[in-house]
């Protein structure tokens, strides 16, 4: 399989990806009382779905980037795709 992925964001992508993380956080009156960390795996699958721009099988089929298609891949398949966005984005995971 091959996939295209673009190497940079708009800044208003930028600012809705960071969003999805701060949804994450319960603030009360004393600051951080804890954090939903399905926020991180929304923004991850936010991530991905804003930087793959092409998916090709091996036999050349264009495939459409769908949640059920990356969360169907092999792990290692979708921690190296989620690396290589991170490395392309200048991202720190």
């Amino acid at each position: 399989m091959e996939v295209t992925i673009r190497t940079s964001l708009t800044w208003g992508e930028k600012e809705n990806l960071k969003q999805e993380l701060f949804r994450g956080a319960r603030i009360g009156a004393g600051g951080l009382e804890g954090y939903d960390v399905a926020a991180v795996m929304e923004e991850r699958l936010k991530t991905v779905e804003t930087c793959v721009t092409g998916i090709k099988t091996k036999d050349g089929t264009d495939v459409k980037w769908s949640r059920e298609w990356m969360l169907g891949l092999d792990s290692s398949d979708g921690d190296a795709l989620v690396d290589a966005i991170n490395a392309a984005l200048g991202k720190k995971d």
